[in-house]
């Protein structure tokens, strides 16, 4: 049994800036090539245009098939599903017209939304107790989708 707490990069989707985050995984050995995962995390994005941000936690399940290689890199083919506890925020602007001032308002929305991620990464065995494991994963959250990278650092339990 492993965890791993890493952060997130998420490549912007339509309209956001970039999203970062933290992810905690924990990993349960099958066999030598086997895992399978469960992970917790929280990715945030702002928007560049306007007042705004969007916010997803992800609660997933999935697995891990990792290659047989010689050598201190060993890479992995990885897929999870599971949901994204998803909200929004966005500030109206606020104007004055003869005195009178109009907007200024937040509107706010939440969802639990279902999602599924297909990536792959690699772990690097940096020394005898030493793990860093970074990856890439295309997630779709129920109409959007997003890119993640990701690096942590891996603890046996």
């Amino acid at each position: 049994m492993k965890i791993e707490p890493s952060i997130v990069i998420a490549l912007p989707q339509d309209g956001t800036n970039t999203g970062f985050g933290l992810n905690g995984m924990f990993v349960y050995g099958i066999n030598e090539n086997i895992d399978l995962t469960g992970s917790l995390g929280y990715i945030t994005w702002g928007y560049s245009d306007f007042d705004a941000s969007f916010t997803s936690i992800p609660l997933l399940f999935g697995g891990r098939y990792s290659f047989d290689v010689e050598g201190t890199i060993t890479p992995y083919a990885a897929a999870e599903l599971g949901f994204h506890f998803t909200s929004a925020s966005f500030s109206f602007p606020s104007y004055s017209i003869g005195g009178v001032t109009y907007g200024g308002e937040t509107s706010s929305a939440s969802s639990t939304e279902f999602g599924i991620g297909l990536g792959g990464g690699a772990y690097f065995q940096v020394g005898d107790n030493f793990v860093i494991d970074a990856n890439l994963q295309y997630n779709t959250v129920g109409s959007g989708n997003y890119f993640a990278i990701e690096a942590g650092v891996v603890f046996g339990i």
